[in-house]
């Protein structure tokens, strides 16, 4: 069923919401800042290590593992069938950060390593959520904190040219 949506409705949603980004930046930092913690820890490597795939970590805090598959599913009539090992693979992988308790904040993708020839293998990386660093996002929030600051300054000018005093000074007066 199709979800109706009013362009109004979704544009007055976002810019009466002009802290969603820097607070989801904040929170994507703060993930990254959890995963590259919690992955430095000895008890960790170390089950990194004996995990079926081996993990590994790289300089920026991913989490990654190469998954081989067997010869048996080379054949194209086997496409379905590694799709499914891959995800049995990514399970095992589950198991051992829901243990760790970071399950929740990472993201997997799966890339086909395609430069070994007459082989199959996936790199599988997993990776915090980076949604808000975009650049766009940051242009985007921009444009709304400065239609904010010309909203505000039309107000305070129109209460000065009525009141003859400032925004906050005409506030300041409103309260005993």
């Amino acid at each position: 069923m199709a979800k109706n949506t009013n362009l109004l409705v979704d544009m007055s949603k976002w810019f009466f919401r002009p802290f969603d980004w820097p607070r989801e930046l904040y929170s994507n930092i703060m993930d990254w800042y959890l995963i590259k913690k919690v992955s430095k820890e000895k008890d960790v490597l170390k089950a990194f290590k004996e995990c079926t795939p081996e993990l590994r970590i790289d300089k920026i805090g991913r989490i990654y593992t190469v998954i081989n598959i067997p010869e048996e599913m080379y054949d194209k009539k086997f496409a379905q069938t590694r799709q499914t090992y891959l995800i049995d693979q990514l399970r095992k992988i589950e198991e051992l950060t829901l243990r760790l308790g970071i399950s929740e904040l990472l993201y997997p993708e799966y890339r086909l390593i395609d430069n070994v020839p007459d082989s199959f293998a996936y790199l599988l990386v997993l990776d915090t959520a980076k949604d808000s660093l975009s650049f766009w996002e940051f242009l985007k929030w921009i444009f709304k904190a400065f239609v904010w600051f010309l909203l505000l300054s039309l107000i305070n000018n129109i209460i000065i040219h009525y009141t003859g005093q400032g925004i906050f000074s005409w506030i300041g007066t409103l309260i005993p």
